[in-house]
């Protein structure tokens, strides 16, 4: 379209929370903010106390709002805004697009596509058993359960969403965990599955493919790890590293050797 693009993200992933940026962790709050609701209600907040408080007060506008709310933050100096983004987000996102699509047309797997270009590791396959959903403040809480197909036949596996795909085990050992990604593909397409009528939820019956991979380093510091991990959502486990959990697995289910791992993102 001409129009020019920042090819970069200040975050590298979905986060369910307002407060859970690289922006709060350097220092930088969410306000000034502006808030839409598709009511045509436009909120407009100077200051707050911190992202904590931010998060409470936009939350209760979604609740208010039926969830339909678009959020405008963090307008920043150019030169400012340019150290706390992360390169490339833009082009990797297309790179993955791309790769399911042309897989789809050459009549080749296409979430074994995807996870060859974003260096990711093929954690199950299954067919979704379960998923209970609940609405709370504001967030869709889902806990589904998966039984295993093909070389995963004979698994299982667990996922708990909040808003987004957290933690997940499989046969009741950690598997994978936010900050790294959990993404939940559909088969045939190669594309993110939507879910039921929650956001994050899984339609009983359906196949699914579970993708991981590895978060941007500016999710590894302890402190980004504490606003994400399993215990961050009330779970016994430490978060460990999707490769430390994955470069050990049995050869048949890894994806890709050590030396192929990119501790950035690539261009």
């Amino acid at each position: 379209m001409g129009v020019p693009t920042i090819d970069a993200c200040p975050s590298g992933r979905c986060l369910p929370e307002v407060q859970m940026s690289p922006f709060m962790l350097s220092g930088i709050g969410r306000a000034p903010l502006a808030a839409v609701t598709s009511y045509g209600d436009v909120v407009v907040i100077d200051k707050s106390r911190d992202d904590y408080r931010a998060e409470d007060l936009l939350r209760g506008l979604a609740v208010a709002s039926g969830g339909r709310v678009k959020v405008a933050a963090n307008a920043l100096d150019g030169r400012v805004l340019k150290k706390h983004l992360i390169p490339g987000f833009v082009s990797r996102s297309e790179r993955l697009g791309r790769a399911a699509r042309e897989a789809v047309e050459a009549g080749t797997d296409p979430v074994e596509a995807v996870r060859k270009a974003g260096d990711g590791y093929l954690l199950f396959r299954g067919v979704v058993t379960r998923s209970d959903s609940r609405g709370e403040r504001g967030f869709g809480v889902t806990e589904a359960e998966f039984r295993g197909v093909g070389v995963f036949a004979g698994s299982r596996y667990r996922i708990f969403n909040k808003n987004e795909n957290l933690v997940a085990w499989r046969d009741g050992k950690l598997d994978a965990a936010a900050p790294d990604l959990i993404s939940a593909l559909d088969p045939r397409t190669g594309w993110a599955i939507r879910g039921g009528t929650i956001i994050g939820s899984f339609v009983v019956g359906e196949e699914v493919s579970i993708v991981g991979f590895a978060s941007h380093p500016i999710w590894r510091a302890p402190a980004a790890v504490e606003l994400l991990s399993p215990r961050r959502w009330g779970f016994a486990e430490d978060w460990t590293p999707i490769e430390q959990l994955h470069d050990a697995a049995p050869q048949s289910e890894r994806t890709t050797t050590t030396a192929e791992r990119h501790t950035r993102w690539p261009k």
